[in-house]
């Protein structure tokens, strides 16, 4: 029989495998019959087993490809493929703009380095799902249990008229029991109940009294919590850490809003400034390209020899490399632009900032900016709500420590019915017994308590010690926000007076530039020291324009580390909404918060029609003959016939404007 039992709960295939599979399992005394669905996987593994296999393999699967809308790409641009762009005059409000409306997952800068932040505009709405979570414990719970049964009943019985003899029979029982109730949780941890119960016995043959049966009971209870679990403090403590968990969200995402924000301008600047350095590498290979082809002509005529000829080989050969490199850093520089806007690396457009360097020197009061910091800074916010969940957890573990005290009260009513029949008499009497007849009331108290009350004492050790944990590192936090806040200041005013003094330098690098050229010309000097010109100048001006970006990235900072950076740019959040399954259900959805989204930023900086390298040198101010790239304003009354063909270093002109 084992063997038959065996062979029928085998696998029997169809001739094709994939096909459904037919399993008869004999379990006890029952025997099912199910149908298998196709197999699925590499080893025609079925979907569905009554005894799971093990794993004894590993069988790696790819995901499905999400259709995600990420914006395509051709191929991106190089410094092989670095001219013939389209431009794309790109103001920084139109930057920010950008960047906050393709805010779904939030990016931030890290150095050159783009990342996501970890943050998403949908996180405020997940954690706003928590409250409702929490609050669903006091929503009304109704219960509803319906059972039919049928049973044989043997008994035992002696056979009459042999007493000596005993026989089996039995009788048919079938019932049905109804329990229906409704009960409610209040703020102060009591449980109100309203219960119904229906119980109907029919026998076959009637050997009772009453046949059928028919019990009905209705009655109410309440159950108050007095010691532990008693008090809304207590009860409404989990709704309170769901609404402050929902606030730390809120200001995590504010964050890195913010830093988004910031991130964009440290760009945009990063951008700008590079293509001021392309700029002066380009005059740097201009200028050592022309000292070089005068040297070849010069040894044509017997009046140079090949070491000049070599040495302004290699100047112009380390121009070139350097114009390479400075190239190369402006493309990092609109890739890292383009990936914090959620654009594309194509090559087709380039991006051309109109916004001007802010250059004028600002005056701050230290008080405000640390009114404006303990107000606004999101990290701050963030401690303080964590601090506030600790001090909601400590009531919770608080009342762990207490006994289970509840007062317990109850009344009903039973009401008993039926049909009264004879065992030989087919006459049916109608028979009722009055509920009112029948009440039952309850009353007492119940007590449970733990001796020592252990785990309840750890736990309420535990929160207190995380409350003194997030309490310090709220004032470490206020401490590093005082720093942050006179570093940033710092960073400004030593940005400012580096920029000052990078444009005096830059001043005297182009008249030293021009001195030593003529100076050259004239025979009077070497080539080296027109090399060390040249190379002065470009130095200058790229620290120049470096200083001026730092200090408008270091304005920005100063805007992020006081937590103002959304207000100056006039950024708010407005809340979308989506519809779901509402308390009837998907036939009457209902409005909830889907996302917390950034609005768009108000115009700020402005736009200007000429890019950098054009904005901040004047290149129709320069006095040169025959060169018609002249780019600078650092003349001297030398005859301009000498250096023809040659370019001047330009000042760089900054605007006021922002």
């Amino acid at each position: 029989m084992a063997a038959w039992g065996q062979t029928i709960a085998r696998r029997v295939p169809f001739p094709n495998p994939r096909h459904a599979i037919l399993r008869l399992t004999i379990v006890g005394t029952g025997v099912s019959v199910g149908v298998l669905p196709p197999m699925l996987g590499a080893d025609d593994e079925p979907r569905w087993h009554s005894v799971f296999p093990e794993e004894r393999t590993l069988r790696p699967t790819l995901p499905p490809r999400y259709q995600t809308n990420v914006p395509q790409s051709s191929e991106p641009a190089t410094i092989l493929k670095y001219e013939d762009r389209e431009e794309w005059r790109l103001s920084l409000d139109e930057a920010i703009h950008v960047a906050l409306q393709n805010a779904e997952a939030i990016r931030v800068a890290n150095g050159t380095t783009i990342r996501g932040s970890g943050q998403t505009i949908y996180d405020v709405a997940i954690a706003n799902t928590k409250i409702d979570a929490e609050r669903a414990r006091f929503d009304p719970e109704v219960t509803l249990d319906n059972t039919f049964g049928d049973r044989d009943v043997p008994t035992a019985g002696i056979v009459v008229p042999n007493p000596r003899q005993f026989s089996v029979n039995g009788f048919n029982l079938s019932t049905y029991n109804m329990e229906a109730g409704i009960q409610k949780q209040n703020s102060l941890g009591g449980v109100a109940r309203l219960d119904v119960e229906t119980n109907v016995q029919r026998q076959k043959p009637r050997i009772t009294t009453l046949n059928p049966l028919t019990s009905t009971r209705a009655g109410v209870s309440y159950v108050q919590p007095l010691l532990q679990g008693a008090g809304r403090d207590v009860n409404l403590a989990p709704v309170r850490i769901a609404q402050l968990d929902t606030d730390r969200t809120y200001f995590q995402t504010r964050g890195s809003i913010q830093d988004l924000t910031y991130s964009v301008i440290q760009a945009y600047w990063r951008l700008e400034s590079s293509r001021v350095s392309v700029w002066a590498r380009e005059q740097q290979v201009e200028q050592g390209k022309f000292a070089y082809e005068r040297a070849q002509a010069r040894m044509r005529q017997g009046l140079a020899d090949s070491a000049e000829v070599a040495q302004t080989r290699l100047a112009y050969a380390n121009f070139r490399s350097a114009s390479v490199v400075a190239k190369s850093n402006q493309l990092d520089a609109e890739n890292s632009l383009r990936n914090l806007l959620f654009l594309s690396p194509v090559s087709d457009t380039e991006i051309l900032p109109v916004t001007s360097l802010h250059a004028e020197p600002l005056d701050f009061n230290w008080e405000e900016l640390l009114e404006l910091a303990d107000r606004n800074r999101n990290d701050l916010q963030e401690l303080r709500t964590v601090v506030q969940s600790d001090q909601q957890k400590i009531t919770l573990a608080k009342t762990k420590t207490l006994p289970q005290l509840n007062l317990v009260a109850g009344y009903g009513w039973t009401n008993t019915q039926g049909e009264r029949q004879g065992l030989f008499d087919p006459t049916i009497t109608g028979y009722n017994a009055s509920g009112s007849r029948f009440p039952d009331w309850m009353l007492g108290v119940n007590f449970d308590m733990p001796l020592g009350f252990r785990e309840g004492r750890a736990n309420v050790r535990g929160q207190e010690l995380n409350y003194s944990r997030d309490l310090a590192n709220l004032r470490q936090t206020q401490h590093a926000a005082i720093h942050d806040v006179a570093g940033a200041l710092r960073s400004i005013v030593r940005s400012y007076a580096e920029f000052e003094s990078y444009r005096e330098t830059r001043i005297a690098a182009a008249e030293n530039l021009d001195q030593q050229r003529t100076e050259y010309e004239n025979g009077r000097t070497t080539f080296l020291d027109v090399l060390q010109a040249i190379v002065n100048w470009g130095d200058a001006v790229n620290a120049e324009v470096d200083s001026l970006a730092r200090f408008n990235v270091e304005l920005a900072n100063l805007e992020r580390q006081t937590g103002t950076i959304l207000e100056t740019h006039a950024v708010h959040f407005m809340q979308e909404k989506f519809c779901t399954d509402g308390p009837l259900g998907h036939r009457r959805p209902v409005e909830y918060p889907m996302n917390v989204r950034p609005t768009g930023n108000q115009t700020r900086y402005g736009a200007e029609a000429e890019p950098p390298e054009r904005k901040y040198f004047d290149q129709n101010r320069t006095k040169t003959t025959g060169g018609s790239r002249a780019t600078g304003d650092a003349t001297t009354d030398s005859d301009s016939s000498s250096r023809t063909g040659n370019t001047v270093a330009a000042p760089i002109v900054p605007t006021s404007s922002r």
